[in-house]
C-alpha cells in the first residue's frame, strides 16, 4: 500500500511539473526575473510583459505642451538681420533682454559690417538697430531700439542647473525655425569651464537659443554655451559704458 502510494505521488508530481512548465513557466520566469538581485545580476530573461512596481518616471512631453513652450519662448526671442529688396534676410535669434527695446545676441550671429541691422519681433514688427554693444570678453552684443512695451525674457540662474535637467536648443534662421531637446550631463566644477549637454546629433549655429522647460533662458550659443551669468555680467559692463558716455 505504501508502495502504491508513493508511485501515485512520483506520477502526480511529474503530471503536476509538466502542467506548471506548459502554463506557468514563462509568467513565473518574468516574476522571478524582477527581483532586485536576479534582475541586477541579470540571470533571467523576462519573456512575458512585467509589471514593475518601483518605478521611476520619464515623463514624455506631449506635442501640445513643447509646442506650448516654444510659442512662450519665441514671444520673448525675436530676429536679427536686415532689409533687402526680398523682404527680411535672418541672420539670426535675439533675445529679447528688457521691454524697452534692449536685445541680445552673440557676435557670431552678425556680420562684419553692422550698418542698417534691424530687429523683427515675434508679431512681425520690425525695429531699427541704433546702438550696439559688442562685449569683447565675452561675445556677447546688445543692440538698442527704439521699441518698447514687448515681452522681455527671464535668465534661467545658471547655479541652479542640475543634472538630468531637460532642455530645448531652439533656433530661428533664414530657412526656419528649429528646436532640439536635449538635457544636462555634464556640471562644471570651476564657474569658467562649460557645461555638458546630451548630444542631440545636431550642432548648434551661433545664435542658438538654449531654455528650459519654463521657457527661461539659460544662455545663447556662440562657438559654445554663453550663460545666462556671462550676460548678466556682459550687461554691467554695457551700463558702466553708458555711464562713461554721460560723464564725457
Amino acid at each position: 500500500m505504501q508502495q502504491y502510494s508513493g508511485k501515485h505521488i512520483i506520477i502526480f508530481a511529474v503530471i503536476l511539473s509538466v502542467f506548471a512548465n506548459v502554463f506557468f513557466s514563462r509568467w513565473i520566469t518574468a516574476k522571478i526575473s524582477t527581483l532586485p538581485l536576479l534582475n541586477r545580476l541579470n540571470l533571467l530573461d523576462p519573456q512575458a510583459p512585467i509589471v514593475i512596481r518601483e518605478t521611476v518616471e520619464t515623463r514624455v512631453n506631449p506635442e501640445g505642451e513643447i509646442r506650448s513652450i516654444l510659442e512662450n519662448i519665441r514671444s520673448r526671442t525675436s530676429q536679427v538681420g536686415f532689409e533687402n529688396k526680398n523682404g527680411f534676410e535672418v541672420l539670426g535669434s535675439a533675445v529679447n533682454f528688457t521691454s524697452d527695446g534692449l536685445f541680445v545676441t552673440v557676435n557670431g550671429v552678425l556680420p562684419a559690417k553692422r550698418q542698417s541691422l534691424k530687429v523683427r519681433l515675434n508679431g512681425g514688427k520690425i525695429l531699427e538697430v541704433e546702438e550696439i554693444f559688442d562685449d569683447a570678453a565675452t561675445g556677447v552684443v546688445f543692440l538698442k531700439t527704439a521699441g518698447s512695451g514687448f515681452a522681455a525674457a527671464a535668465l534661467l540662474d545658471s547655479q541652479k542647473v542640475r543634472l538630468g535637467d531637460r532642455l530645448l536648443i531652439f533656433s530661428d534662421f533664414q530657412e526656419g525655425s528649429k528646436y532640439y531637446e536635449s538635457q544636462v550631463n555634464f556640471l562644471p566644477e570651476e564657474k569658467d569651464r562649460p557645461f555638458g549637454f546630451q548630444d542631440t546629433g545636431v550642432e548648434a549655429k551661433p545664435g542658438a537659443i538654449v531654455s528650459n522647460y519654463k521657457g527661461e533662458i539659460f544662455g545663447i550659443w556662440n562657438s559654445g554655451l554663453i550663460v545666462s551669468e556671462k550676460i548678466k555680467a556682459a550687461f554691467d559692463r554695457y551700463l558702466m559704458s553708458l555711464r562713461s558716455e554721460e560723464v564725457k
